[in-house]
């Protein structure tokens, strides 16, 4: 019964308005709002309550989600001139992705040219401060600056880095910490220093403040030289902990930790296979026989702006549990993923099934070449949202190599998504009959199931409506095709109960045990 703005149909109408804390009339701020229907963030620069000297910071983005342009606002509100003037504009024929953080306003760095390869000498003139934003116009992500006043820009170099997203920024000196790693599978945390004042010359002054393998992350305190580090290496537990900015070598202070102990960590095994180089993982059972071949199950998720093979073997309890009940979890990220580059994420624009499932069952064999113990004539394939989506699809179109399927809380229909999401890979369509949505539709293929698949959604999800295995069930027993349903009374889109929990996937496990068989 609430509002659910559709494909193709009218979208939300948003507006921004500002009024004084002591109260008023609130001023609505003007721009294009037909051109660009989305505001994707708000900020106010400044930390000073009592000066907000620093412009309002406006992003916003047209439907399509191919032009954003960060606009400026002056806050003044007996002088409304300067509302909204449009600093940055970017546009990428695909989509633009949005990074949490950005834009950025850094002061003091007109005089790092050691760090910037600016586009003309102007770039250095301007001493106002500079507009920060990422951009991936060059085919990698990357840092831009532009000067606040306008004028060319200026990009950060920052060598052999691939930019994954901004940590923060320092109030007292102005370094910049990024999350980025040359190896998409990790996360690394880095500090750019600016060069003090009237520096022409030197060395890029990048550090590296995590260097064990492995995927951290760090949150800064307002105008204060410490923040809060996340480890989660590769071979070690999980912690957290409170780290002086300016003492890269020191361990910092731990943060106690009252959650239970594992008794075990997962046995996680990375590995980069196929010609087109697919980050890859294996969890075998704790209690492996290299003399037998055992049955393979295929965690995937497949989908945009997340990976499923990451370098921290905390993320896996749950595949540990469920390989050792007799299967080889198996995980490869593909075509659509982030932090592969521009064209590797947006090979999947106006088709989310294709290259991605190509990449799968390519990887998958890869794989199989190279472990033999895996036993590729028995295959299942699970996953959870878009891995529900992706585990539907992959059962319907390639039962060649998948054996039995399991789609949890999947989208059946793009056309009953949400607009943001949907059409940012897909286009805006222009009736229900458009091919893209057909082609990546799972009713497309409801006819074609051959091989066991079992459909599980809480019947009370508000992100994936239930009605999405509704019409999925209804489209295939309409085909005459067989399938298992289980729905969950009352579950959203996640399964916080841990009771549930434990029933659902040793009924998941169940199912791959019935129809893939035990290890041989």
């Amino acid at each position: 019964a609430w509002p659910y703005p559709r494909p193709g149909k009218k979208n939300a109408t948003t507006r921004l308005g500002i009024l004084s804390a002591t109260g008023g009339a609130t001023t609505w701020l003007p721009w294009d709002r037909n051109k660009y229907e989305y505001i994707a963030s708000v900020s106010w620069p400044s930390s000073d309550l009592e000066a907000f000297k620093d412009p309002l910071l406006i992003t916003v983005m047209n439907r399509e989600q191919t032009e954003v342009q960060v606009l400026t606002h002056s806050h003044d509100l007996q002088n409304p001139k300067d509302w909204t003037t449009a600093k940055i504009a970017d546009h990428d024929a695909a989509w633009i992705n949005l990074h949490p953080g950005f834009p950025r306003l850094l002061r003091g760095w007109h005089d790092s040219i050691d760090l910037l390869n600016p586009e003309s000498e102007d770039a250095f003139q301007d001493q106002s401060p500079r507009l920060m934003w990422l951009s991936e116009a060059s085919g990698q992500t990357a840092p831009y600056l532009r000067a606040l006043g306008g004028g060319s820009d200026a990009v950060l170099r920052i060598p052999q880095l691939g930019i994954q997203g901004l940590a923060g920024v320092s109030d007292d000196n102005g370094s910049i910490y990024f999350l980025a790693a040359s190896d998409p599978t990790q996360t690394h945390v880095f500090r750019v220093d600016r060069v003090p004042s009237g520096t022409l010359q030197g060395t890029p002054r990048v550090t590296q403040l995590t260097h064990a393998p492995g995927t951290y992350g760090l949150v800064l305190a307002d105008k204060a030289q410490v923040g809060v580090m996340s480890s989660a290496p590769l071979a070690a537990e999980s912690d957290w902990r409170i780290v002086h900015l300016d003492a890269s070598s020191k361990p910092g202070i731990p943060i106690k930790l009252t959650r239970e102990t594992p008794p075990w960590i997962p046995h996680l095994e990375l590995d980069v296979v196929g010609d087109k180089g697919f980050h890859a993982a294996l969890i075998r059972p704790r209690d492996f026989d290299p003399a037998k071949k055992y049955p393979v199950i295929v965690n995937v998720y497949g989908g945009p702006h997340y990976q499923i093979v990451r370098a921290s073997p905390q993320l896996y309890y749950l595949q540990q549990w469920i390989a050792d009940q007799g299967f080889i979890i198996a995980m490869i990220d593909g075509r659509g993923t982030p932090n592969r580059g521009r064209d590797w994420e947006r090979a999947i624009k106006n088709d989310l099934i294709g290259p991605a499932l190509e990449d799968q069952v390519a990887g998958l064999k890869a794989l199989g070449a190279k472990h033999p113990e895996m036993d590729l004539s028995r295959v299942g394939i699970y996953g959870w949202s878009f891995g529900g989506y992706f585990s539907a699809m992959a059962t319907m179109q390639r039962p060649d190599v998948y054996a039995a399927g399991c789609a949890g809380a999947p989208v059946c229909d793009w056309l009953d998504y949400d607009t943001c999401y949907t059409e940012r890979y897909l286009g805006v369509p222009k009736n229900d009959d458009d091919p893209k949505y057909k082609k990546s539709s799972v009713l497309t293929y409801c006819k074609d199931l051959q091989r066991p698949l079992l459909i599980i959604h809480g019947t009370s999800d508000d992100n994936v409506y239930f009605m999405h295995s509704l019409k999925m069930t209804q489209a295939l027993f309409r085909e005459g095709r067989p399938f298992e349903f289980l729905p969950l009374a009352g579950f959203t889109h996640m399964v916080p109960d841990p009771v549930v929990t434990t029933r659902l996937y040793s009924r998941i496990a169940l199912f791959f045990k019935d129809h893939l068989g035990d290890p041989r």
